[in-house]
């Protein structure tokens, strides 16, 4: 038999893996997310393309078992509003990550990432809102569940 993670020991991990600062930042390249997407993977979002894009500060709670399995979320999703001040140039939005780590320079490990299912198209012209999570919920694994 092989060991087994109970779950206080997979709650522990998922507050060790989501504690102390956690961010979550846009990527604007066309990306389709894998097991192998690391940070060098994506480009970026950042106020070098418009004013206050950057990564966003996610809060999340204390990790709980639902279900038999250790979960994590966050207390609220996260937004980014684009209108025409501010604008550099046109891009596409194609999805977001959750990092530890806050700023462009720090890169980072990716924790988390999704590709939106219909990318943000943001032009000098427009007013968007992008909205990720409500709330974001992280688990482990178990590949024999």
């Amino acid at each position: 038999m092989g060991y087994i993670v109970p779950n206080e020991g997979e709650r522990e991990i998922l507050d060790d893996a989501f504690t102390m600062g956690v961010y979550v930042g846009l990527f604007i390249n066309n990306h389709t997310p894998s097991e192998s997407t690391t940070y060098s993977s994506l480009t970026e979002c950042s106020d070098m393309d418009y004013t206050g894009a950057g990564r966003k500060s996610l809060s999340l709670g204390s990790a709980t078992t639902v279900g038999g399995k250790a979960v994590k979320a966050a207390t609220s999703a996260v937004s980014w509003t684009f209108n025409p001040d501010g604008m550099r140039t046109p891009f596409t939005v194609y999805g977001y990550f959750v990092t530890k780590e806050f700023g462009v320079a720090a890169s980072g490990v990716i924790r988390a990432i999704e590709r939106f299912a219909s990318p943000y198209y943001i032009d000098a012209g427009t007013t968007q809102v992008i909205s990720v999570g409500g709330p974001f919920k992280f688990r482990l694994y178990d590949p024999n569940s």
